[in-house]
């Protein structure tokens, strides 16, 4: 019978809510998504790139979204 191995932790992971103050950034990494990985995602670049801040302000309100590091 083998004996697990503990080990320690490398890297810390934080998860937060991202909320309407966080828009700027929310549009720069969903953004940069849609350009780099079109495959993972229902919709494009060129549909979201030219929204204005409000309809991106009002994704976050209306929706779950979470960032992690």
């Amino acid at each position: 019978m083998t004996k697990p191995i503990a080990c320690t932790p490398r890297h810390s992971l934080t998860v937060r809510l991202l909320e309407a103050n966080d828009v700027v950034s929310y549009r720069e990494m969903r953004l940069e998504g849609l350009k780099d990985h079109r495959e993972a995602f229902s919709s494009s670049w060129e549909y979201e790139a030219g929204k204005p801040e409000s309809w991106w302000t009002e994704r976050l309100e209306m929706n779950t979204v979470l960032n992690y590091r």
